[in-house]
């Protein structure tokens, strides 16, 4: 799950009250989940995504709802450019939910000088020759820990699970689509038991 790719291994687990968090892909299925786990140890959360309407209802917009989910202020990056308007304000890290390479080489420009940009969706990034930044990867693993604390911040409504949209397993395929299309707010659901 994208909740645990959140706290393991220390990418946002390593963040303290008061430090500077930029979640790129605040919308995402797991950049949701990082603006909320950012805040809920304290951090100071700024994250990007768009003006684009909610998949589910269409009537709040991905920044309102990514401000919703407690982010102290949400960039519309199809607008803005973040490393231009975050410019010298020396964050504490970077969680990259997007994977766009050219993010890599707009870091320094934020990031504390050895802070780290931390991707879960760039694997083999172009990392310039002068980059002060510290680039690292994230791949989920299972933690029984980590689930637990995700189930307990649940019950006490400090982390919302949403769902982009849910599908039955016949139509499987609609659901790989919209995944594909990298525009999902939240968790695409596959229903493979529907209850009785």
């Amino acid at each position: 799950g994208s909740g645990g790719r959140s706290l393991q291994g220390g990418p946002l687990g390593s963040l303290k009250k008061g430090q500077k968090v930029l979640v790129l892909g605040g919308s995402t299925g797991t950049g949701c989940f990082g603006v909320q786990l950012a805040k809920a140890v304290g951090a100071r959360v700024t994250a990007t995504a768009s003006d684009a309407k909610m998949p589910v209802g269409g009537k709040q917009t991905k920044l309102d709802w990514v401000k919703s989910l407690g982010a102290d202020r949400v960039i519309n990056y199809r607008v803005r450019d973040w490393a231009e308007d975050l410019a010298g304000q020396e964050f504490d890290m970077i969680f990259d939910c997007v994977g766009d390479d050219s993010d890599v080489s707009k870091a320094d420009k934020v990031l504390k000088s050895g802070a780290p940009f931390v991707s879960i969706a760039n694997f083999a990034p172009t990392i310039p020759k002068d980059c002060r930044t510290k680039f690292a990867n994230f791949i989920v693993a299972a933690n029984g820990d980590d689930l637990s604390e995700l189930v307990t911040l649940t019950e006490l409504n400090k982390l919302e699970v949403p769902v982009d949209s849910a599908h039955p397993l016949e139509n499987l395929q609609d659901a790989l689509e919209r995944s594909r299309t990298s525009r999902a707010a939240g968790k695409i659901i596959i229903d493979v038991a529907p209850l009785l």
